[in-house]
């Protein structure tokens, strides 16, 4: 079995890699493989091991075979075998001859060496993918020197566009101040002539009764939502079967629950705010709700009206109650209300 030394695996200080170019060892060992080889002390070499050795026949070939036997043991003489030969080999091997012991091969790897260590190998292999990568890189290296340039370039026009209306508006700002215009009132005038007298009667102009136009109520930004008992579907589905709100009869307080709801990150809060009407009265609590290590959560609170230990429930008088919950999620709004069920 005839092999050449492959550069594939640099590690020559601690083993060899060995292209295998003939198939004198086949099945053990296939043509075309890359055969790992470690040094070892000839007197360790024992019947059966496989060994690359120097050729006694041309000390330019290396051949990796099976060792049949052990001719002599002073001096160390081997002979030698390849699996797939009928006889045994013609010479007889020294220990100074062998070059390191068999340790496993890679299948087929030796061909791809092989086919890099010629010239069209080597373009189609090397080559070729190093000036792809170089063309990528400068490809992209362009692309990021475009984007920063147009990036300049919108920054650039933004601030002359902004100094641009600046200029304009202080330019109009002074033309109507120093501008040679008063105040007048026009006058209707009316002259009689009675008994002698001359009477006269101004009347003035009438001012202009303006009606007030009545301003919209800003909507929130966000997710708004109004809903009669609480599995609301507003957007990413946060509070569709995870929130519930009601007030117990046998027990004077509201229970908010939330059920499997996402935890809050850094930024996310929620605040809320029950407002009941109780004996004609508008009552209310409020307080927030903390899911920042939680994602169930119940909370319970009083409703009526404490001194000291002595409180008075107003659970009875409340004829209705609303929920207003507002906040943030995940950096979108959140504005919601809607009645409170009673249990």
């Amino acid at each position: 079995l005839f092999i050449v030394i492959s550069p594939v695996l640099p590690f020559n200080n601690f083993a060899k890699s060995f292209i295998v170019v003939s198939g004198s060892m086949e099945p053990s060992i296939k043509t075309g493989s890359i055969a790992i080889t470690r040094p070892i002390p000839p007197s360790q070499i024992k019947k059966g091991d496989i060994v690359a050795f120097t050729s006694p026949d041309n000390p330019k070939n290396t051949i990796l075979h099976r060792i049949d036997s052990i001719k002599s043991t002073d001096p160390l003489i081997f002979l030698t075998k390849g699996d797939n030969n009928n006889t045994p080999d013609s010479w007889e091997v020294s220990s100074i001859a062998i070059i390191g012991s068999y340790v496993y091969s890679i299948p087929y790897l030796g061909n791809a060496a092989s086919f890099i260590r010629q010239p069209l190998g080597f373009v189609l292999m090397i080559v070729v993918p190093a000036l792809l990568f170089i063309f990528f890189q400068i490809f992209n290296i362009n692309r990021a020197i475009d984007y920063e340039v147009n990036k300049k370039i919108e920054e650039k026009n933004r601030q002359n566009n902004f100094f641009s209306i600046l200029i304009i508006a202080l330019s109009l700002s002074s033309i109507i101040a120093t501008s040679p215009i008063k105040n007048v009132n026009a006058f209707f005038s009316d002259t009689s002539q009675i008994s002698g007298i001359n009477l006269k009667t101004i009347i003035p102009t009438p001012t202009p009764t303006i009606t007030p136009t009545a301003t919209p109520t800003p909507k929130p930004t966000g997710y708004h939502c109004k809903f009669r008992d609480w599995h609301c579907n507003f957007g990413h589905h946060w509070f569709k079967d995870k929130f519930r709100a009601f007030l117990r009869k046998n027990h004077q307080y509201v229970r908010f629950n939330f059920f499997n709801f996402p935890k809050f990150g850094p930024k996310d809060y929620l605040n809320y705010e029950l407002v009941y009407r109780s004996h004609d009265l508008e009552k209310g609590i409020s307080g927030s709700f903390d899911l920042k290590n939680n994602s169930n959560l119940e909370i319970e609170q009083f409703l009526g009206t404490c001194s000291g230990t002595d409180c008075t429930p107003d659970f009875k008088s409340i004829t209705s109650a609303t929920l207003y919950i507002k906040g943030e999620i995940n950096s979108e709004a959140i504005e919601l209300e809607g009645p409170v069920d009673f249990e």
